[in-house]
């Protein structure tokens, strides 16, 4: 059911998706070249069922991310019931794309308020064969409270021109982070990160960063210099995308998925 009760769907209104995948098949959320992304899979899904409006993210991700709450926003879909759409939608995805909720119909797509990441890493001694696609395994020793002190410098408004990559298109390198720290399930580690806005592979390098320092690759002084603007080795280091989950958006309104 929608949120006013109704079917899920409207001609003209815009229905909100959550997407979950497995990035190791996609070239992104998006792709301009041809190659397999996320959104291209879900519109051949939806025509297959006959629905030809205008699909699009609401956010985005590199090759190789994964997602657990990836939101696609729809429109145009015809009124169904959810249950319904989401059975015949999963019907026609590939095996690494399922829609998992979704919500509607609304007037328009209401404003992201801030996202979270996950970003897992294997510290186990010899590898566990079963996240080799889902976690990184850096080498070396890294110092656990290190790797605490080095993800709570990354709390706050830092200026990140430092940490800028090529293909960046933003000028505004200042960003704020509102949550950065580490969980532990035995010898494989968690950071979750969350905040309003990320600069292309920001996370990505947040982590880099921070195993950098805890393995002595470079120092508390120069990651809190990087985040100050500065050029530092803090800002040389950045972790591969196979470990890294785009968790959840929230938004602006209230919505019921």
């Amino acid at each position: 059911m929608g949120e006013d009760g109704g079917p899920i769907g409207a001609t003209g209104g815009w229905s909100l998706m959550r997407l979950a995948f497995h990035g190791g098949g996609f070239h992104g959320a998006e792709a301009t070249d041809g190659a397999r992304c996320v959104r291209d899979e879900l519109r051949a899904a939806l025509r297959r069922m006959g629905e030809r409006g205008l699909v699009d993210l609401v956010s985005r991700t590199d090759a190789g991310v994964h997602a657990e709450g990836m939101v696609a926003a729809v429109q145009g879909v015809r009124p169904r019931e959810r249950d319904e759409l989401l059975r015949k939608l999963n019907g026609q995805l590939p095996a690494d794309l399922r829609v998992h909720g979704v919500c509607g119909p609304l007037d328009a797509v209401p404003a992201v308020r801030d996202k979270t990441y996950r970003y897992q890493v294997d510290l186990t001694p010899w590898g566990d064969p079963f996240l080799a696609d889902r976690a990184w395994r850096p080498v070396g020793h890294h110092d656990p409270d290190l790797m605490h002190r080095a993800a709570a410098l990354w709390v706050g408004t830092h200026d990140l021109w430092g940490f800028h990559r090529r293909g960046e298109t933003r000028s505004d390198m200042q960003r704020s982070i509102l949550q950065c720290g580490w969980t532990e399930q035995g010898d494989v580690w968690h950071l979750r990160v969350r905040g309003r806005r990320f600069l292309y592979r920001q996370v990505r390098s947040m982590v880099g960063s921070i195993l950098a320092v805890a393995r002595g690759a470079t120092t508390l002084d120069e990651l809190a210099q990087a985040l100050e603007g500065e050029r530092t080795t803090a800002c040389d280091h950045q972790a591969p995308a196979r470990g890294l989950v785009l968790e959840c958006l929230r938004f602006e309104a209230d919505l019921h998925w």
